[in-house]
């Protein structure tokens, strides 16, 4: 194990609280709690009350917790140190580790240290950031479900088929005297790892989605009823609402739960010839959210028919993501709903919520039922639809008459797998994974 400094983080976070934790990981953590607090040799999973003392200064009276290397979080030595949530304890404390030559962790560093000691895959570690993360129930338990190791179970199983194949094939090309290339083996295990890659890869996306979450703009006409749609499907009177055009005057924003999905809901200005600065400004962050949004809500008012300044907004968004809804529909003399509209009452209709959000759902043509997304990051994604590509790819004729070229197609699999494990050689590619953690992590 390469010998690193050993490092240190609040753990809590930062401001007035009952208490704070302070985490110590590194080959100087017992010596670092001799000086500071008088324990000579701490014991593994231990638990200590002492007093924190550094250069004849009381610190503060403290709970001490120790893990040995190996069996610790980071895979290192590693001490948990809890004092009173006040700012002078927590402070007075850093600045004692930092004058004993510690050095502040970096961001996600002890998870990345508990991957560089082979405590984790990196499967495993950024699920870690996933769970911190996770804004639903649902992408809490994928969190965990792929920190406990179900993806790099499937992964391994994955591994383990091109592996098998590959031995044959090269077996076969070393010692054909010995081993006879069969074709009926090789096309048996090509279905399997075309199996377990499409299981991987149907829900890449959606393991996606539900770890970046959806983001949804609604956008219409002035006094459409944005504002009243987007008040009741956060449940919560955020947006202001009035008779008089042009109330909204930038993008509101709220996440909401869709059936474990999380979505972003944005409310924007609506869409009106402006006389006033702000509300100009408005109308143009809608224009601009455009391009940003997974999916536009259109909105139009029944009441008032489909009218020009209508099909000017259709004409704007025709080539994005789109669900089109009528709104007004207890004031409007019609009693059909056109074509290709989901025509409601934002005022009446007491289901209207649940409408909108299975529109969405059925609009991203994914069902969100807990334990079928296994992939959780665009990296992770990208991978696995490179390798679902791959096996994709291969032909009768490279099967029948170029093993060569296939046991060359069974390394270019194997290599990136190995890079979703972590197999990863380039530090700077390392940096940028755990830099998306916070501090203390």
């Amino acid at each position: 194990m390469e010998e690193r400094q050993t490092i240190f983080a609040q753990i809590t976070p930062p401001g007035v609280s009952a208490i704070a934790v302070v985490r110590i990981s590194g080959s100087r953590t017992a010596e670092i709690l001799n000086h500071i607090c008088g324990i000579e040799k701490p014991e593994h999973h231990h638990i200590y009350i002492r007093k924190l003392i550094h250069d004849k200064q009381y610190i503060d009276r403290a709970v001490v917790s120790f893990f040995q290397a190996p069996d610790s979080y980071t895979g290192e030595d590693v001490a948990e140190i809890s004092v009173h949530g006040g700012l002078a304890s927590v402070n007075l404390l850093k600045q004692s580790l930092i004058a004993l030559g510690l050095k502040q962790a970096e961001k996600g560093e002890f998870t990345k240290r508990g991957y560089l000691n082979n405590k984790m895959d990196l499967l495993q570690a950024e699920s870690v950031l996933s769970i911190i993360n996770a804004r639903t129930k649902e992408m809490h338990a994928l969190g965990l479900t792929i920190n406990e190791g179900s993806l790099s179970e499937n992964l391994i199983e994955l591994k383990n088929f091109i592996m098998e194949l590959k031995i044959h094939i090269d077996g076969s090309l070393d010692f054909p005297d010995d081993i006879e290339y069969d074709i009926k083996f090789v096309d048996e295990i090509l279905s399997r790892i075309s199996d377990k890659t499409h299981l991987i890869a149907d829900n890449a996306n959606k393991g996606v989605l539900m770890s970046n979450g959806l983001k949804v703009l609604l956008t219409g006409q002035s006094n459409c009823g944005k504002s009243t749609i987007f008040n009741k499907m956060i449940q919560e009177d955020r947006a202001i609402i009035t008779d008089e055009p042009g109330t909204t005057r930038d993008i509101l924003t709220e996440w909401i739960n869709i059936e474990g999905l999380p979505v972003l809901l944005m409310d924007s200005a609506g869409i009106r010839e402006a006389e006033h600065k702000a509300e100009k400004m408005g109308i143009k962050k809608a224009f601009d959210m455009y391009n940003d949004a997974d999916i536009i809500i259109m909105i139009y008012d029944l009441s008032k028919g489909f009218t020009e300044k209508d099909k000017q907004i259709m004409n704007d968004i025709s080539a994005y993501n789109y669900i089109l809804i009528g709104n007004k529909r207890d004031l409007s003399d019609n009693e059909n709903c056109p074509e290709n509209t989901i025509c409601i009452s934002a005022l009446k209709d007491n289901d209207m919520a649940d409408i909108i959000n299975r529109s969405i759902i059925e609009h991203i043509d994914m069902a969100f039922s807990s334990g079928k997304a296994l992939v959780i990051n665009e990296r992770e994604a990208d991978t696995v639809l490179q390798i679902k590509h791959i096996a994709d790819s291969i032909d009768k004729k490279v099967i029948l008459h170029e093993p060569e070229k296939l046991s060359e197609i069974c390394s270019n699999m194997i290599d990136l797998i190995g890079n979703l494990f972590g197999h990863i050689t380039d530090t700077d590619i390392l940096n940028i994974i755990f830099d998306k953690f916070c501090i203390g992590k």
